[in-house]
């Protein structure tokens, strides 16, 4: 059962991508980053209000916790991922774009090591190192073109969702 979830994710973070490229012709990245959010805020939100309409409890009392600061830096954090993305979205091809946002396992692996001590394995290193040469080899013809800034900030979209999962 949760090789099929696997497969609907999969499939509508691929329509997520398709729609936005279709989208960008039309809207902002800003604007698509922030109808993505509001869908997902409605969905949660559902989810919410259901758990405590079952639960016979106050809705906010499923918002309670102690580590409002850290799921802060999280959203934020997350957010700047997103709105990264749909710029790559609008200003790149999409598989180029998606490339560049699923650099974050490279990041997370650099970020683990460093914030959570995790320990460097030489398989690990020439692991990282070779997937950022290949995201040097998709790069190279699109610095040569006016997308450089795009590019920049589709890689900055990675390393923020890395930073997000850390948080996790």
């Amino acid at each position: 059962m949760t090789s099929s979830w696997m497969l609907v994710a999969g499939f509508l973070f691929a329509a997520v991508g398709a729609f936005g490229k279709i989208a960008a012709n039309e809207f902002s990245s800003f604007e698509l980053a922030a109808y993505r959010s509001l869908v997902g805020v409605v969905l949660i939100g559902g989810v919410i209000v259901g758990r405590a309409i079952t639960q016979r409890q106050a809705i906010v009392t499923q918002f309670s916790t102690s580590q409002w600061r850290d799921h802060a830096w999280r959203g934020a954090l997350g957010s700047a991922s997103l709105f990264g993305y749909f710029y790559a979205l609008t200003h790149l091809p999409l598989a180029t774009a998606v490339t560049l946002n699923y650099t974050s396992p490279l990041f997370l692996a650099v970020l683990s090591t460093f914030l959570l001590r995790a320990h460097f394995k030489p398989m690990l290193l020439a692991s990282i190192c070779i997937g950022f040469c290949g995201i040097a080899l998709l790069l190279r013809p699109t610095f040569a073109g006016t997308s450089a800034v795009a590019s920049i900030v589709g890689l900055l979209s990675g390393f923020f969702a890395a930073s997000a999962y850390i948080n996790v």
